[in-house]
């Protein structure tokens, strides 16, 4: 049994340093991304704009390093290269007020950016009608190539962003949710 838990701090131990390696690359590449959440959001603003659709927010951010750090080494998930591998390293949030422009919007980003179909998901389409609970559009984008050849763009070509689109009572919902997630069944 000795061996047995040697090993297991060897691969703990391991499993530290890549976590620990991927943290400081991530360290290097906030930056960048920090670059790229904003100009995304900007774009997004100026392209929902264009199509006409009403829209209650746009909210960005970029992954913090504890929180990537903690993504890493969660029980149940494994990365090979977490810097690659994690999509929501810069996350966008469209927050809208009718469900017929959710539909409208996941339109919009499949005409333009390149969507990852792999890791997008339509979580209306994980339940019932009779059902309910979270429900948004996620999608996985990079830059078009026509965008990505853009002088302005080319410091953000391969990254990578996830784009949520919900209503607002979705995204209630889900602030809901979330909270009683973090609760005791005793505080609930």
């Amino acid at each position: 049994n000795r061996l047995g838990a040697k090993r297991m701090a060897k691969v703990t131990a391991s499993d530290e340093a890549n976590a620990n390696d991927a943290v400081e690359q991530f360290r290097e590449l906030r930056p960048a991304y920090e670059r790229y959440v904003s100009r995304l959001e900007a774009l997004l603003a100026d392209l929902l704009l264009d199509a006409g659709i009403s829209v209650h927010t746009v909210e960005s951010r970029v992954k913090t390093l504890e929180s990537f750090a903690e993504k890493v080494v969660r029980a149940g998930k494994e990365y090979g290269d977490p810097i690659h591998e994690v999509s929501d390293l810069a996350g966008l949030r469209i927050i809208l007020y009718y469900q017929d422009d959710v539909d409208r919007v996941a339109s919009l980003l499949d005409r333009e950016f390149e969507v990852d179909t792999v890791r997008s998901v339509d979580k209306r389409e994980l339940l019932a009608l009779d059902q309910f609970g979270y429900l948004s559009v996620h999608k996985v984008v990079q830059l078009s190539s026509a965008r990505r050849s853009l002088v302005e763009w080319k410091e953000c070509a391969g990254l990578c962003a996830e784009v949520q689109v919900r209503t607002l009572l979705q995204h209630t919902w889900a602030a809901i949710q979330h909270k009683l997630e973090y609760k005791s069944t005793l505080d609930i």
